[in-house]
């Protein structure tokens, strides 16, 4: 009897993996409580696709192994998946893609230490990030504090170094003090904005303020007023002009004041600068030497009223003390060589003083004004010329001292006159000789610009001594005193008188004051 064949019976899969119910199942011809244990049953398959046909499925896949088949040749095909073939963990730039070996997913590690992963920036706080080996990805960055960018340690800018892979500029905070500290009317302190800079905080350009000079401020010119610019308080400069064509103006800090200084080159060459009018012809002026008196001449001592550019004043005429000749210096020549002056000493009651200056051939003088010294009226000699037609102002004389600056001695001097002909030096400035209104004779006297400033002189050496002369002298006291003339003896050279312009050295032209013996 033929053994009877068995049954496929359909059996589930005991492998774990696998859970009932789920995926392809194992054929076997026994029903299940005859199936083998687990090694005999993987055999089973094998001997079961001897007699099966090709394809046939004996066993359920698993992750790395396909399910088991049969090639149609009686042998059971494993079907792995090719090595390599990615599976498990995808990998990162410092971990190895997973892959396939031998039906099971390797791990493939960790890429080398130093492979190039993240950020790839190289800058001076930031070097490209690697592998540190243990498949973590390193910043590199250079440590916080190393220099970078910008070196500058100024007042507002510190050197800029790395901070967490940047690079920071480390600027001192908007406000820090810098620079400049000055705190004026233009000028705040300077101070840092934040950004390395430091910022000036000058005022607003055109902003009143005052810089303090004289020369630039309402003390000389009401409503003058300065400006700021540029922190800088800029004066408004004041107009010292005088209006006279040969002075040149400007202002003296110093003094407070502004200054005209007379610039004959202005003028023509027969002019001098008038500090008071412009420039001005010499007329009716000649120089005057003048000399010593012998004393004792008889005269009677005799009240007068005078009035000059220093004010009124009540004199004694006390004595004749000078005579003087019209001279001509350096061959200029004489204007009216019968025009003289005789001139007295007088007493007043002590006034006031006054700082001068005058102008004339001999340049600039800066005098003060003393005291009263002498009286001059015009005068004929030896009976030559009529007093009457004599176009001479009488003059109040003061004694002088040279200021600042010192009068300098001028040598070689020459000088002629109807006594003598000699060589002189010009000493110093002795006195200032004003035109007067004597007794209400010549009331605009006063106004008339036309001084003398008389220079002490003496004989240069190498010259015969002048030894005296004689004159009959008639002026307006000897006629007074019914006299046809007076006889006069001069003994000895002492001053050379030079025609002057003069100006008041204060703004008000109000005397100084000034208490004191100067002169001996």
């Amino acid at each position: 009897m033929e053994p009877r064949p068995r049954r496929l019976v359909a059996a589930q899969s005991e492998n774990p993996l696998q859970p009932h119910g789920a995926g392809p199942v194992l054929l076997t011809r026994d029903p299940p409580h005859h199936l083998e244990p687990e090694a005999q049953r993987l055999a089973g398959p094998v001997e079961d696709c001897a007699r099966s046909h090709r394809g046939l499925t004996l066993a359920r896949p698993t992750m790395h192994q396909p399910s088991l088949t049969c090639d149609g040749s009686g042998s059971c095909l494993a079907n792995n998946e090719p090595n390599g073939t990615s599976c498990g963990d995808a990998g990162t730039e410092c971990t190895n893609q997973d892959t396939c070996a031998a039906g099971s997913c390797q791990d493939n590690g960790f890429k080398a230490s130093g492979t190039p992963c993240g950020d790839p920036s190289n800058t001076e706080c930031d070097n490209p990030d690697t592998c540190d080996g243990s498949g973590g990805c390193l910043a590199n960055n250079e440590p916080n504090g190393t220099s970078c960018g910008d070196p500058s340690d100024t007042e507002c800018d510190n050197a800029d170094t790395c901070l967490a892979s940047a690079c920071q500029a480390n600027n001192e905070p908007n406000g820090t003090s810098c620079g400049d500290p000055s705190d004026t009317e233009c000028d705040n302190p300077d101070t840092c904005d934040g950004s390395g800079g430091c910022l000036a905080n000058n005022k607003s350009n055109g902003t009143s303020c005052q810089d303090g000079d004289y020369c630039t401020s309402v003390d000389a010119v009401p409503g003058n007023s300065d400006a700021c610019q540029d922190g800088d308080c800029v004066g408004n400069p004041v107009d010292c002009s005088d209006e006279v064509g040969c002075t040149v103006d400007s202002c003296d800090e110093t003094n407070d004041e502004c200054v005209h200084t007379p610039d004959d080159t202005l003028c023509e060459p027969n002019e001098i600068c008038n500090v008071i009018t412009d420039c001005q012809v010499f007329t009716g002026d000649d120089h005057y030497k003048c000399y010593q008196m012998l004393r004792g001449v008889p005269f009677d001592r005799r009240q007068v009223d005078l009035v000059d550019q220093f004010g009124p004043s009540a004199a004694t005429v006390v004595k004749p003390d000078r005579f003087c000749n019209p001279a001509d210096k350096n061959g200029e020549g004489i204007l009216d060589p019968t025009a003289h002056l005789n001139c007295y000493k007088i007493r007043e009651p002590k006034g006031q003083l006054a700082e001068v200056f005058v102008e004339n051939q001999f340049g600039e003088q800066h005098l003060l004004v003393v005291r009263p010294d002498t009286l001059c009226t015009p005068a004929i000699k030896d009976g030559v010329g009529n007093l009457d037609d004599l176009a001479v102002n009488h003059f109040k004389c003061y004694r002088v001292r040279s200021l600042d600056p010192k009068f300098t001695k001028l040598d070689g001097v020459s000088v002629a006159d109807q006594f003598d002909s000699k060589i002189m030096t010009v000493i110093k400035p002795y006195s200032l000789c004003a035109p007067v209104d004597k007794n209400g004779e010549d009331p605009g006297a006063p106004a008339e610009p036309g001084h003398l400033t008389c220079f002490k002189i003496e004989q240069a050496r190498g010259q015969s001594e002048f030894t005296g002369a004689e004159a009959e002298v008639e002026d307006q006291f000897v006629q007074e005193d019914l006299q046809v003339s007076r006889r006069t003896e001069c003994r000895q050279v002492q001053l050379l008188c030079v025609p002057s312009f003069k100006r008041i050295a204060s703004p008000s032209g109000a005397f100084l004051d000034l208490t004191g013996s100067l002169l001996d």
